[in-house]
């Protein structure tokens, strides 16, 4: 067994009954050990996207979510603990602004506008405030690039 494999095993570890404070140290443990040159940080995100990936699915699909919510229904407000985890029923909510014709407007003039701006010279150009004719200058907008990390299953 690599020492990368067996350092990387508290990642496999049960976390069911972990506490918050448990998962906390975990978190710092690897961390500092990814730090401190004792881990590989791609072996640490090798193993953690298959679990990342498998959270991702199941907790987003349909049926699980529909499943889920109907077992928990029978504890009522209260919720279900399961190992040191509670899990209650909650409502979310957000406003759905499309049933207006001036949202819907102002979305189209931002999306023409985003278009116009994107296409823009890197020099800018002049433009003219309609309601004080006062001119400015505009320019493109500014590209904010960061690099990611893309992990793959193969």
């Amino acid at each position: 067994m690599s020492k990368d494999s067996k350092e990387l095993s508290i990642i496999s570890r049960d976390l069911s009954k972990a506490r918050p404070s448990d998962i906390e140290q975990i978190y710092k443990t690897l961390l500092k050990k990814v730090e401190d040159g004792e881990l590989s940080a791609i072996e640490v995100k090798a193993k953690l996207k298959p679990y990342e990936i498998v959270i991702e699915k199941i907790t987003e699909d349909k049926g699980f979510k529909a499943k889920l919510a109907s077992e928990l229904e029978v504890y009522g407000v209260d919720g279900k603990v399961s190992g040191n985890v509670k899990l209650t029923i909650g409502t979310t909510s957000r406003n759905d602004f499309s049933n207006d014709p001036v949202w819907k407007s102002l979305q189209e003039q931002i999306k023409e506008r985003e278009g116009f701006l994107k296409n823009l010279p890197s020099s800018g150009a002049t433009a003219v405030d309609e309601s004080t004719g006062e001119e400015y200058k505009v320019y493109p907008p500014v590209k904010k690039v960061s690099n990611t990390v893309k992990g793959v299953i193969v």
